[in-house]
């Protein structure tokens, strides 16, 4: 009888113990079209071995992050990307929701497409990216001790920003993806928990923190 080859363990992504039988993008592999893989340019994109349910419960989310950045990434392929999100927003499942909430303005003499998209939308994506990157910088998972937020950069303590802007030019970041992402995490001085920050596609670097529960 053929053995299993997937195995019971602890998902970086739930924390819960359960089948890893999966493997997820961080970010989705919906960013990176098919022909960067047939140059060999990104032979392999990051995945996080997960269990399923995790994997799949952000499908809807993982759209949204496309058309998001797919629309800004300042990457050689972003041609074929704003390509991608075009198909997307006119056939997609979530076709119609774009379309309502699809936006134009014009920059510096062009007239650039937008969508309307609150950040509560993206966090889902966002905060499996940070567990998924916590798990590889501390070998560690984000379990049910730990919680994930998103740092709103304009209301953010002082004392954390002046933290943050001290220590912010010796950060070592990680990339991902030839550098599409990256990552940097940084202890914090209270020992309550880690920041973590991501840059997406050189558009724009979103701030985390990974905190112990009942810590503020």
């Amino acid at each position: 009888m053929a053995k299993c080859k997937h195995k019971m363990g602890v998902c970086p992504l739930c924390g819960h113990e359960r089948l890893l039988d999966s493997k997820d993008h961080l970010p989705p592999d919906s960013m990176y079209p098919k022909e960067l893989k047939v140059t060999n340019y990104i032979p392999r994109l990051y995945k996080k071995r997960c269990c399923t349910k995790c994997n799949n419960e952000t499908k809807n989310n993982d759209t949204l992050f496309k058309v998001v950045f797919g629309s800004l990434a300042e990457v050689h392929w972003s041609d074929a990307l704003v390509d991608s999100v075009g198909r997307t927003i006119e056939k997609g499942n979530l076709s119609r929701y774009l379309k309502e909430n699809t936006y134009y303005e014009e920059v510096e003499g062009r007239l650039v497409k937008g969508l309307e998209v609150h950040q509560a939308q993206l966090d889902p994506v966002f905060h499996k990216m940070v567990k998924a990157y916590y798990h590889d910088q501390y070998g560690s998972i984000v379990d049910d001790g730990c919680f994930v937020d998103t740092i709103p950069k304009d209301h953010i303590h002082q004392v954390h920003r002046n933290e943050i802007e001290k220590k912010w030019n010796g950060l070592d970041w990680v990339e991902v993806n030839k550098g599409s992402v990256s990552y940097s995490f940084m202890e914090m001085d209270s020992g309550q928990g880690v920041y973590c920050f991501i840059d997406i596609f050189g558009v724009y670097t979103f701030w985390f923190v990974v905190l112990k529960k009942g810590k503020k």
